[in-house]
């Protein structure tokens, strides 16, 4: 059973692609445009969960890096482009998700993004009206 990796999109799309075993690394590289770096998600970690999510190492390089807002709550760090999620087992190879598996973690996934979505929505404009009010006493 080769099973999937969850493609997390830094525009907040989740999607199953079938994981190729012969080519994991290119697959895993594809999926973020360029080197891949492994980010810890703590729940995972926590809850002993084989699963690893991969990024684009050379991210914050980007002229325009876009945050992605689902894996930055899951990994509580700031993270851009695109992520992907795959699971491994103890010697270091890259496996495919298991379909009932790979389910839950899409549902995981899009409540974090709506989680971020909606914590931005509550402190961003704060952080505007600060910047508006500062800006408004250094005019006058």
């Amino acid at each position: 059973m080769s099973g999937y990796l969850l493609k997390i999109s830094r525009h907040g799309e989740i999607r199953r692609e079938a994981f190729k075993p012969d080519e994991s690394l290119a697959q895993l590289q594809r999926a973020v445009g360029g080197w891949i770096e492994r980010v810890e998600i703590p729940a995972f970690t926590r809850e002993g969960l084989d699963c690893d999510c991969f990024v684009n190492e050379e991210g914050l390089f980007n002229p325009d890096p876009v945050l992605n807002i689902a894996v930055t709550e899951m990994a509580g760090r700031g993270i851009v482009g695109d992520a992907v999620l795959a699971m491994h087992d103890g010697e270091g190879r890259t496996l495919g998700i298991p379909e009932p598996l790979a389910r839950v973690l899409a549902k995981f996934a899009k409540k974090a993004f709506a989680v971020g979505v909606v914590r931005r929505m509550r402190f961003v404009p704060k952080a505007a009206r600060k910047e508006n009010d500062a800006k408004e006493r250094s005019d006058a």
